[in-house]
């Protein structure tokens, strides 16, 4: 076994590490970007959507089809 350094991509999601906060942050930026030219929208405006902080989804809400 050999040590290969930290981990910076799996699977298309970009991993960084914040030691200060003991988090892992996974993105998809680069796969989103390819998505949007695929589709001809990379030069649509972005459009921001903010939830509400208790906003929670369950099974429930789901149809049953």
């Amino acid at each position: 076994m050999k040590d290969l350094r930290e981990v910076t991509e799996i699977l298309v999601m970009k991993i960084s590490r914040d030691k200060s906060i003991c988090k892992l942050l996974l993105t998809q930026e680069n796969y989103v970007l390819k998505m949007l030219k695929r589709f001809n929208t990379a030069e649509a405006k972005p459009v921001t959507i903010s939830f509400v902080g208790h906003f929670r989804l369950y099974s429930s809400q789901c149809s049953n089809s």
